[in-house]
């Protein structure tokens, strides 16, 4: 054999054997990039489950109406509870006479070291929920008030929820508005439940009886939980508590209660049990804020409306209520299907008119209504953009001012946008970033305001579709940032925009009728999104693809 016939030879060979690794690294690379597509849709599913829509008001009675469970919880569309950490002895003497509302955690039971005056210090929590709006002649089945545990002691403990027969005003956090300040004339504390002007029965909310006419609480709690350090969340219910929140949302009064340990645990050393408040974190992930769940019915529903969904996740239906009777509350209660997500429902009066999310009973003035269900979570319109606050006052490495709190922003195909918070004073951040790809996005942010950094909880939404102008133009930033890319491959450049260029692709085809499509801007649409794929390939490709035989290689 011949030295020419020898390279050809070894050249056939060498091909063969590149050839497969070649596909393998592309076949590689593309179950990474879905594995990491799937990862960071943070378990996105599809929505199924049963819609119940009822209107409330006057006009003719519908019997066959469900019950309802709201849940109210301090977040985008409830912003009506506020919990205070009170703390002191029994006896009214106190370690910090301090007003403490607006803080991330709250705490209940007695500390096991840093004594003073001769003893350790006792926390109780004061709940505050104003606001629990229903149906007039609402009946309350079932009610639930959870809350979501920082640490606790390394055994258990049993706590109680009484309600509290006087109201008080929570305050803004003392003199200084920090939390670590005298509280200000009328803002409640562990020694008065208005500072200065009218004390407790006794220090700490603490006289129970069920016949004085100045008892804190009643004698009877209205529900019981026992901690256990190897679960996160206290569940308090009873039909005790049913029966009150019957009394008091009948009533238009806010919702009182009082949060302590059994009497026992109280005088034991160590129980301190810290859980998260109703301002822990940001305004949007709110996840680990305490949730009031209720379940109720009302004798005047006039409308009824029950839909089975079953919805691809990122995908959204409409339909229309008609023959509504002014005024009138709608109500939505959506009860998914094992292993499926819950929607985020929306309502409008008119088509001119803004969307108003439909979490809790909303009362509307007009005879029809139109409902929007997404199989989304806390949905963002691409090209808006993503607004949250938080707020802090335990801060003891730097003046707030001077403080760094760190977003980190993770795009469905996995990349990472890092941005810093805006001071804004008054110990409140806020951070505004605006989310250039469709699908779930994930977040979370850290601070270093006291020992140790703290880390958020994860959160998520989702970015969805505008209309065809907004979808147009991201398609066009698309375009220019796969441009001014540095990757030479193609395979490269798809690893890295294929995924953001393939749900634009399907979010533009959503916005077209067969009618638009054959249309002249159908076309231009077309061109735009080959203008793209041009991008990614390197090459714009062919307007007519020509059919041909599909060649195997072995």
């Amino acid at each position: 054999m011949n030295v020419r016939r020898s390279a050809a030879l070894l050249m056939v060979v060498g091909a063969v054997a590149v050839f497969p690794f070649a596909l393998n690294r592309l076949r590689e690379r593309r179950v990474d990039s879905w594995k990491k597509s799937v990862d960071q849709t943070g378990g996105a599913r599809s929505v199924r489950g049963t819609l119940h829509i009822v209107a409330y008001g006057d006009g003719e009675r519908v019997s066959n109406a469900p019950v309802h469970q709201s849940i109210y919880v301090n977040g985008p569309d409830y912003h009506g509870m506020e919990d205070n950490d009170v703390r002191g002895y029994l006896d009214g003497r106190f370690k910090y006479g301090w007003n403490q509302p607006t803080q991330v955690h709250v705490r209940i039971g007695r500390r096991d070291k840093r004594p003073r005056y001769g003893e350790l210090e006792l926390f109780r929590v004061l709940h505050r929920w104003a606001e629990v709006d229903l149906p007039d002649a609402a009946q309350v089945v079932n009610a639930r008030l959870s809350v979501t545990v920082e640490r606790g002691p390394d055994f258990p403990v049993e706590m109680y929820v009484y309600s509290v027969n006087k109201d008080w005003n929570p305050g803004a956090g003392g003199e200084l508005g920090d939390n670590v300040s005298p509280p200000k004339p009328g803002e409640v504390w562990w020694g008065d439940i208005a500072y200065k002007q009218r004390p407790w029965g006794l220090p700490g909310a603490g006289f129970a009886s069920e016949h004085h006419p100045d008892a804190d609480t009643p004698l009877m709690p209205l529900a019981s939980a026992w901690y256990r350090p190897d679960e996160d969340r206290l569940d308090f219910s009873s039909p005790e508590l049913a029966r009150y929140l019957q009394e008091r949302t009948a009533a238009n009064a806010p919702l009182l209660f009082l949060i302590k340990l059994s009497d026992d645990f109280e005088d034991s050393f160590g129980t301190v049990t810290t859980v998260y408040s109703g301002n822990h974190g940001d305004n949007r992930n709110v996840a680990r804020r305490p949730h009031l769940h209720i379940e109720w019915t009302a004798p005047n529903a006039t409308r009824y409306v029950r839909k089975d969904l079953f919805l691809e996740h990122g995908r959204s239906i409409d339909f229309d209520l008609a023959g509504l009777s002014p005024p009138v509350t709608l109500a939505a209660d959506f009860r998914p299907t094992d292993g499926f997500e819950r929607p985020t429902v929306d309502v409008r009066a008119a088509p001119d008119q803004p969307w108003r999310r439909l979490s809790l009973p909303i009362t509307i003035d007009a005879p029809a209504a139109q409902l929007r269900v997404m199989a989304s979570t806390d949905p963002i319109v691409l090209g808006d953009a993503f607004e949250t606050t938080l707020r802090d006052t335990w801060i003891l490495t730097a003046p707030p001012e001077e403080q760094y709190v760190r977003w980190a922003f993770q795009s469905p195909s996995g990349r990472q946008n890092r941005i810093r918070a805006e001071y804004r004073g008054e110990y409140t951040w806020s951070v505004r970033f605006t989310p250039d790809e469709i699908g779930r996005w994930r977040y979370e942010w850290t601070q270093d305001f006291a020992e140790g950094r703290f880390h958020s909880s994860d959160g998520v939404f989702d970015v969805v579709r505008g209309d065809d102008e907004r979808v147009r133009a991201q398609l066009a930033e698309l375009r220019d940032r796969i441009l001014a890319a540095d990757f030479a491959e193609e395979v490269d450049r798809v690893d890295a925009f294929g995924l953001a260029f393939a749900r634009l692709e399907r979010a533009a085809m959503r916005t077209q009728t067969p009618e638009s499509y054959a249309s002249k801007s159908g076309r231009r649409l077309r061109d735009l999104v080959g203008e793209v794929r041009a991008a990614l390939a390197g090459k714009p490709p062919p307007d007519v693809i020509p059919f041909k035989p599909q060649s195997r290689t072995w």
